[in-house]
């Protein structure tokens, strides 16, 4: 299973970079290496991505809780989530999802 997979299967577990280079069956290295030079960020940058696309989307089309949202996507309490999410977005989760979203707040590359 390639590492991008990996990562997308569960978004709320705390993979490490060690344990993904041995499931994909290659170092650390040239994970890391290979990973940026296929999708022009870092494998930090490319899950943090992916946790506030979906954080967003749960925050705009779910009934959950804040605080089940942070956990869904990875974070241990809502005030980690709030401040990742508010340094990605540049406002607070709760604040987002009162405003029914904002469309100022999409981020560019096509991520979100």
């Amino acid at each position: 299973m390639a590492a991008h997979e990996l990562i997308n299967a569960d978004l709320s577990i705390h993979i490490r970079i060690p344990v993904l280079a041995r499931k994909t069956g290659t170092n650390v290295c040239t994970l890391k290496k290979g990973f940026k030079s296929l999708y022009q960020v870092s494998i930090y940058q490319y899950l943090l991505r992916k946790r506030m696309c979906m954080a967003r989307h749960l925050l705009l089309e779910s009934r959950m809780k804040n605080t089940d949202i942070a956990y869904a996507c990875g974070y241990e309490s809502l005030a980690g989530f709030s401040t990742a999410y508010r340094r990605y977005y540049g406002m607070a989760p709760g604040r987002y999802r009162k405003q029914g979203g904002a469309p100022a707040l999409t981020k560019p590359g096509g991520w979100n």
